[in-house]
């Protein structure tokens, strides 16, 4: 008689997206910002309501496929556990992994973190903070042809509209803004902090606290610094964020010849190689 008990799918079938999760390669958001950059009310608020749409599918998306994997390490637990798990297959686990026990440990333990960043980058000069100011619907960051970023910028919704100065030693600096300044006030402010000066330069990150309506389910995006030829140190901040990103976005200047750099994009392609390779997640 056949077993009622439903069978579970496989593990690579619960970890991957179907068109049930209404989550697909063909989710994008294109503007066509010009060399002015500004955005009228119509367009920003359109944009900023595709965003929220777009970013609260895969948030929700995200939450599913944790809390299979957190499963799967679950099952991979009770195997290694059980009595028909044969010693020669934990001792190759251990040789390639160290203590295996650990290491699920710790896997769970970054499943369970709840902030869904999404990290954006581009080429010096592309536009990303017209960008990022058209995906959230506010104009919060300034925007420069004579600079560019030089610190992280990890922009969340809060309802206390505050500025987080960290240092290279993590040393933090609140700045607190009274909830009637608006955009502008945030901007100026930014702007001696975001700015590739000296004092741009004291920050390796800046946190923006913000009401911003479509950075709901712990989404917060990471604006990173421009990528531009000979800067590594600038690149490294940007790869430090790579592998636990749930989308990367990279803005690019259509009117460069040739599009995107050959430089930056081979840089792209083997920091994030390497970075996820030597990553612990790549291995469980």
């Amino acid at each position: 008689m056949a077993s009622s008990k439903k069978k579970k799918p496989s593990i690579l079938r619960r970890l991957a997206v179907t068109e049930s999760d209404d989550i697909s390669m063909s989710d994008t958001l294109t503007a066509d910002i010009h060399e002015e950059r500004t955005i009228p009310e119509e367009v920003r608020g359109t944009a900023c309501d595709e965003a929220a749409d777009v970013l609260s599918r895969v948030a929700t998306f995200d939450r599913k496929t944790k809390a299979n994997l957190h499963e799967v390490y679950e099952e991979i637990e009770d195997v290694l556990k059980s009595d028909n798990c044969f010693p020669e297959v934990k001792e190759e686990m251990s040789a390639e992994f160290g203590d295996i026990n650990k290491v699920i440990h710790l896997k769970k333990a970054d499943v369970y973190e709840e902030l869904c960043p999404i990290v954006i980058t581009g080429e010096t000069s592309a536009g990303k903070s017209t960008f990022v100011n058209l995906l959230l619907g506010v104009e919060l960051l300034p925007q420069s042809p004579l600079t560019c970023t030089s610190p992280i910028c990890r922009i969340s919704n809060r309802v206390r509209k505050r500025i987080v100065l960290i240092d290279s030693e993590d040393n933090q600096q609140i700045v607190e803004l009274e909830n009637t300044e608006g955009a502008e006030e945030m901007r100026r402010r930014l702007k001696g902090y975001i700015s590739a000066t000296q004092a741009g330069e004291k920050y390796k990150a800046v946190d923006i606290c913000w009401p911003i309506a479509c950075l709901q389910n712990k989404i917060m995006i990471v604006d990173t610094p421009g990528i531009g030829p000979d800067n590594d140190i600038l690149a490294n901040r940007l790869f430090e964020y790579l592998p636990s990103a749930l989308a990367f976005i990279y803005v690019i200047n259509p009117t460069n010849a040739g599009g995107v750099q050959s430089d930056s994009e081979y840089n792209i392609t083997m920091l994030s190689y390497k970075n996820l390779r030597d990553s612990d997640a790549s291995k469980c």
